[in-house]
């Protein structure tokens, strides 16, 4: 946790680079099973076309765990977690729905759930670090801040949407990388 704290506190420690977030979840992948319980079905789907995006790998892992264990707090008993990866042209009529999403292309993640979801007031409260699904206070919703820190670091975005008894989807809109510099 030290060293994921003086990432955040210097720039200079980051190491982004065109990377294929497609890659990413393929090496992480076979290590969720392990890290969301047995009981949690992992799905992936990710877009064979994929664009490049500008980022340090090590912290975009940190934010699929992140945000696949948070997942998995909402389903206690089981369900299907699913991670997708694609592109997205976001224009903007989309973007003045979706504030504070801006228009442009991204690389989109998107992680859901078949757990309980938030009720509207938890939703809006989404990266307090205080919340998890399971309502309780008591810090494991640090990888939500976790994840909109390393989001904002990358120069993306984070949007939820969330229905109560029905799951619940973070979806992480990363800028797409138009070239090496």
């Amino acid at each position: 946790m030290t060293r994921r704290l003086l990432a955040f506190s210097r720039r200079d420690s980051l190491r982004a680079q065109l990377l294929d977030v497609g890659a990413v979840v393929r090496e992480v992948e076979p290590t969720l099973p392990s890290l969301v319980g047995e009981e949690v079905h992992v799905a992936t789907r990710v877009d064979p076309k994929l664009w490049k995006i500008r980022a340090d790998p090590e912290q975009i892992k940190q934010m699929l765990v992140h945000l696949a264990i948070h997942a998995a707090e909402s389903m206690p008993g089981g369900g299907t977690l699913t991670i997708e990866v694609g592109n997205a042209e976001l224009d903007e009529d989309f973007a003045r729905e979706h504030s504070p999403v801006t228009a442009g292309e991204y690389v989109q993640l998107a992680v859901s759930d078949t757990g309980h979801g938030l009720d509207e007031r938890a939703e809006e409260s989404v990266p307090d670090p205080s919340l998890t699904d399971s309502g309780s206070a008591d810090g494991a919703g640090l990888g939500l801040a976790t994840v909109q820190g390393i989001v904002k670091e990358s120069g993306g975005m984070v949007w939820t949407a969330c229905e109560p008894a029905g799951g619940s989807t973070v979806t992480v809109y990363l800028p797409r990388a138009h070239s090496d510099g």
